[in-house]
């Protein structure tokens, strides 16, 4: 063999070598290439649900934001204090039932027969009523006055109040509406359904 042979030789093992060291490069890269394409499926994956969980996150706070609203709104009561007689004046006992301590509540009423309330038994009617420092539990008596007397009468009470510690208004709190049945009309449908049994 001559001298030119063995280095023709000798580059052609040297070709092959560079050329397997190549394959294995290429197939190492192809094996980098797949595992990358999976590592990016895998984190669009994560993605996706990362943004599902932060819109479920940001939905379960809006849930438990209005919860929390919800049960700071003022609600109320009313009643009436005695049988009711026909009227003209019929004492209403308003009753803070739940909500946010309120440093001002408005209370009106209407209805067909309203003529408007007073805070006390011989004072002026008005459309509303304004009183003070008001928490759960805490009632007061107005006075519903009727235009005539009557034997029925429907008056449906509304609420506007400004929480204590925020300053929060509320214009339009959930009315109440109070039916009014005069004590003989009653007494005489409950017999007559005693007799009808």
């Amino acid at each position: 063999m001559e001298a030119g042979d063995v280095a023709a030789w000798f580059a052609v093992a040297v070709a092959l070598i560079a050329a397997f060291i190549a394959l294995g490069n290429a197939n190492s890269a192809k094996r980098q290439a797949s595992a990358a394409e999976a590592a990016i499926g895998h984190a669009q994956r994560s993605a996706t649900a990362a943004e599902e969980q932060a819109k479920a996150a940001i939905e379960q706070v809006a849930i438990m934001r209005r919860e929390l609203e919800r049960q700071d709104v003022p609600r109320f009561s009313v009643e009436e204090i005695d049988e009711f007689k026909g009227g003209p004046v019929v004492p209403v006992r308003v009753t803070m039932i739940g909500g946010a301590d309120l440093s001002a509540v408005t209370i009106g009423a209407e209805g067909n027969l309203v003529r408007g309330l007073a805070g006390g038994l011989d004072g002026p009617p008005g459309p509303a009523i304004l009183r003070e420092n008001f928490t759960e539990g805490s009632h007061t008596t107005v006075y519903l006055h009727l235009h005539e007397k009557a034997g029925s009468a429907s008056a449906t009470f509304t609420f506007q109040g400004t929480a204590a510690e925020s300053g929060k208004a509320w214009d339009a709190l959930s009315p109440k509406t109070l039916e009014l049945v005069h004590h003989a009309l009653r007494k005489q449908g409950q017999q007559w359904g005693r007799s009808q049994a």
